[in-house]
C-alpha cells in the first residue's frame, strides 16, 4: 500500500503541473476513521509512520519534476537544499538528493480522520469495490471496464491486485487475468502535446 500511495503522489504531481497546476497548491488528506471515538493502531500508523516512510522513499527514488510543467503553485513543497533532519537519509555522496518534495509539509497541513460520511471517500469505496468484485467474477465488464478512464495509461497493466490465496486455492485466481488484461489500455495519457501554460497571475507573473 506504501507502493501505490506513493506512485500516486507522484503519477498526480506531473499530471496536474501539465492541466490543473492550482491543484498543487494545497493537499487535503481524509483518512476512513473505523472507530469516531479511538484512533485505533491503523491510523496511528498512518499519522506517525507513513509520512516518515513517504518521505524516505522520495530521497531513494525521487520523482521525476516535467521539463516545461508548470510547477509555480507546487513551489513552496519543492526543496531547495535538505533540511537537517533528512540529511541522513539520503545517499551519501550522491550530488542527485540536493533537493526534494517536503512531504511532510504536504501532509501536515492537513491531514484528518473522519468516521463521518465523506463525498470523496464514498467515491473510492464505490470504485474500489467494483473493482475488486470485477476481479473476481462477481461484476459484468459493464460495472467495471469504465473504471479505466479513471486510471493513468501505462506500459504495463494498470492494476497490481494482492491476494493472500493457499496454494491449494490458486484456481480462484484464474478470473484475474481476463480482466487485468483489458488493463492495458483506455486509461488517460500522462504527457500533453505541445504544452502551452496560461499566465494565470497576469502579465509578468
Amino acid at each position: 500500500m506504501v507502493d501505490l500511495l506513493y506512485r500516486i503522489m507522484q503519477d498526480m504531481i506531473v499530471y496536474h503541473c501539465q492541466r490543473f497546476p492550482k491543484e498543487l497548491a494545497e493537499f487535503h488528506w481524509i483518512v476512513d476513521a473505523k472507530d469516531p471515538a479511538v484512533v485505533t493502531d491503523w491510523e496511528d500508523w498512518w499519522s506517525r509512520t507513513l509520512v516518515i516512510w513517504l518521505q524516505a522513499m522520495s530521497l531513494q527514488r525521487p520523482g521525476a519534476m516535467l521539463p516545461g510543467g508548470d510547477y509555480r503553485h507546487f513551489r513552496r513543497f519543492i526543496l531547495a537544499e535538505l533540511p537537517p533532519y533528512l540529511r541522513d537519509v539520503a545517499p551519501p555522496g550522491d550530488r542527485t538528493y540536493v533537493a526534494g518534495i517536503d512531504l511532510q509539509l504536504m501532509y501536515r497541513e492537513s491531514f484528518r480522520f473522519s468516521s463521518e460520511p465523506e463525498s470523496g471517500l464514498e467515491l473510492v469505496d464505490i470504485v474500489t469495490n467494483a473493482l475488486r468484485r470485477g476481479l473476481v467474477g462477481n461484476l459484468g465488464e459493464a460495472g467495471w471496464l469504465p473504471l479505466r478512464g479513471l486510471m493513468i495509461h501505462r506500459s504495463d497493466v494498470y492494476v497490481s491486485p494482492v491476494g493472500l490465496i493457499h496454494q491449494d486455492n490458486r484456481k480462484l485466481a484464474r478470473p484475474l487475468l481476463p480482466v487485468m488484461n483489458k488493463f492495458r489500455t483506455g486509461g488517460r495519457i500522462m504527457v500533453t502535446r505541445g504544452p502551452q501554460w496560461p499566465d494565470e497571475e497576469g502579465a509578468g507573473g
